[in-house]
């Protein structure tokens, strides 16, 4: 909505939260991981998010894909990840000038 500003904005709602969250229960797992109900437990969690990012990028693909060369853009980002060792936010760099080059 805000341009790039909001794009931050954005981005930084999305990934702050999990990020502290990350940092702050990392003491407790290494601490609890050999605990056999804690691995139980995360074995039943690790389907349960896998779904969760399954549905949330399915519910992307038309907005993020809306047409065909963007959505070339999108499949040659995935096979350059999967065949170098490319830095994600290299990448991600990239597809953004190349997606605000393909929209004028």
């Amino acid at each position: 909505m805000a341009a790039i500003t909001g794009a931050v904005v954005a981005a930084a709602a999305v990934f702050l939260p999990a990020w502290a969250l990350v940092l702050l229960t990392i003491p407790i797992l290494e601490r609890t991981r050999q605990h056999p109900w804690l691995q139980a437990a995360l074995r039943g969690v690790n389907p349960a998010v896998i779904g969760v990012i399954a549905v949330a990028l399915l519910k992307m693909v038309p907005v993020a894909m809306p047409d065909p060369p963007r959505a070339a853009l999108a499949v040659v980002t995935v096979l350059v990840m999967l065949r170098w060792s490319i830095s994600p936010p290299l990448l991600i760099f990239a597809g953004a000038v190349l997606g605000l080059a393909l929209g004028r």
